[in-house]
């Protein structure tokens, strides 16, 4: 949004995880060898700068944040909670949306993903 961009986008997601850098999502990705700066310059350079200013404006989504948002709600509901984890295998449930052929680049599949996810995420009691 600081881009100027006027839907957040599936990218947008991806840059907000790991800008946050302390979450299940950004350590899995740390523990693949994903370089958060280098993915970063990468979603900024794919994204561009937008057209107008949404400072004034409420936020929309795009279409494939919506989807993502809507399933990583679904993987959560379990555990009654939504972290950024949930985010990224949202993001990888859907092969061909632009963050997810990105995250293919550095060879971070919804499988490895998953493996990952029972050594970093402890379960809620």
């Amino acid at each position: 949004l600081r881009k100027k961009h006027p839907l957040v986008n599936n990218l947008h997601i991806l840059w907000g995880i790991m800008d946050e850098g302390h979450n299940v999502a950004s350590e899995i990705l740390k523990e693949m060898k994903v370089d958060s700066k280098k993915i970063k310059l990468e979603i900024e350079a794919q994204l561009g700068n937008g057209e107008y200013s949404t400072h004034d404006r409420a936020v929309c989504y795009a279409e494939d944040a919506r989807e993502c948002i809507c399933n990583a709600i679904t993987l959560g509901q379990s555990v009654r909670m939504i972290g950024c984890h949930h985010l990224l295998q949202a993001i990888l449930m859907e092969p061909t949306n632009p963050a997810a052929q990105l995250l293919d680049k550095w060879k971070v599949t919804q499988e490895l993903v998953d493996g990952y996810m029972g050594a970093v995420v402890k379960p809620v009691l």
